[in-house]
Formats: structure tokens, sequence, C-alpha cells
């Protein structure tokens, strides 16, 4: 199933799951640090001493490098996804939106994540030419409007300009992204703004370590090693999964969905692992 025809108000969420099961869109990400895990759509008040209310879209631990001395590392993002047509025609660049975005990014920072960033993705419909081009000067214009109110409040500002090929089914496949000429290796991301780094604070720092011990003790359990592995929050039963790579985007407990009404199927069965190699 192609992302352009999942029901709109899940297809963010369908975005996300993708971005995080395709090893080249990670690149950039946690800027070339150890993956532990990530988190997807988890609550604000998923520990009942949270008076915070909202999601967290996405959510990295990752450790430090041989080069840097022994440390946890938290990133968390709001990600917005804007579809472009075939002929590289925005259906909408969110214009009006920043100042909700801005709102949205800023309650992240009173919850105490200690580097916060918006995570925009330009996905070009399957089988377009025009990813090459971009952005384009409408999209340009947005861009750089973007970054200056973002900079002006310290918050961290990356885009992922992508697009899938398609197969005889109709279905995505493969993955096609543009290089990133200032970085080494070349990453598929691109940072506009670099985020304010500070200390975490409560109540994020409980919620980080809630989720770090749920995946531990998940990854003995099922015998699944963490890395490239998420942990999700179901909303139709409440509870955390820990899901792997190559799994069905599927809630272990009640069996429904976690990105929507589309279910996103195993890896293989995209057709990706091929490029993933």
């Amino acid at each position: 199933m192609q992302l352009f025809d999942f029901d709109a108000h899940h297809r963010e969420t369908a975005a996300i799951w993708r971005l995080v099961r395709n090893l080249p869109f990670r690149f950039g990400l946690a800027e070339g640090r150890v993956f532990r895990w990530w988190a997807i759509n988890v609550p604000l008040n998923l520990l009942s001493e949270s008076r915070f209310y909202g999601d967290i879209d996405l959510m990295v631990c990752s450790l430090s490098t041989p080069r840097e001395p022994p440390s946890i590392f938290y990133k968390t993002w709001e990600v917005k996804l804007i579809l472009l047509n075939k002929d590289g025609r925005p259906r909408s660049l969110k214009r009006n939106k920043t100042e909700r975005i801005l709102n949205q990014l800023k309650i992240h920072r009173k919850f105490g994540s200690p580097e916060v960033s918006l995570l925009e993705l330009y996905h070009h419909e399957t089988g377009t030419k025009t990813l090459k081009f971009f952005p384009t000067t409408k999209v340009f214009d947005v861009l750089q409007r973007r970054a200056k109110q973002l900079g002006n409040e310290l918050f961290g500002y990356q885009i992922l300009p992508f697009t899938y090929g398609g197969n005889e089914q109709g279905e995505d496949f493969g993955i096609f992204t543009l290089e990133n000429p200032f970085t080494t290796p070349r990453e598929a991301t691109f940072e506009i703004v670099k985020p304010l780094r500070t200390g975490a604070r409560e109540p994020f720092l409980s919620l980080a370590h809630h989720l770090s011990v749920f995946a531990e003790s998940e990854s003995k359990r099922l015998s699944k090693p963490l890395g490239f592995t998420v942990v999700a929050y179901c909303r139709t039963c409440k509870k955390l999964c820990l899901i792997g790579r190559r799994d069905e985007v599927r809630c272990y407990h009640c069996f429904e969905s976690l990105a929507g009404k589309s279910s996103i199927p195993p890896l293989h069965h995209l057709q990706l692992s091929k490029y993933l190699k």
C-alpha cells in the first residue's frame, strides 16, 4: 500500500514507522551515536504523576560514541509530513501552522526533553522525478521562514525529502533520498537549525527511565536485541510493545494496528530488505 493512500489521520504515524524501520533514513537523526531504542507516539501522561498532555511523536535513546565520555542521550521530535504530487507541487506546506508547531515544541521543552526539534518529512509521490529538484522556490521560502522562527526559540529543524519506487501491485518499495553534501558520511537528513541541548528534567527523566526499563526487560523476554527496535504505545489497549525492524507494526497484546487503520506489514513484505544490506 502506498503512503499516499493511507487515511489522512494515520498517514503521519505510518510515515514515522517507515522512517525508523529503514536504515538510510536514520542517518543524521542520532549524530552517529549507537541506537538503543526508539519510541513512537508515547503519551506525555503515560505515567500517572505527569500533568502534561499530548504525545511525543518520535524519541530516541542513544549511547555515546567511542570518542565521547560514556553517557546516554535522548532526543525528541515533533514530526510533520508534507506530501508533494508527481509534478512537485505540495498539497500543503503548513505555512500557517508554525505558531502551533512552536507551541508543541515548547511543551516538549517544559516537559523536560533535553533536545527538541521539528522533523519535516517531504514525501514525493511514488513515481515522481522531481525529488532531485527539491526544494522548489515555494518550498524554500517556507523552509527559510520556518528556520528563522525555530532558530529564534533555539529549537532544532531537520528535513527529510524522500520517495518510494512502485511495483506492479501499486505498492511502495525501495527508498530514494537526496544525499546531504555537507556531511561525511553522506546523510539523508538535512539539519537546517541545530537545537539547544540542555540537561534532561522531570517528568521527562521518569518517562525515559520507564521506557528504558521496559525496553530492557521486554528485549530479554522476547529475545529481541535492542538497537533497531521501537517502543510503541497502543492506543487501543493502552499497553507498550517492543517492535523489531522486521516485525509487523501491530500490538502483540490486542493485535490492533499501531499505525492506524492500515497495517504496515513486516519489512521483507515491503521488499526493502535488499536495500539495507
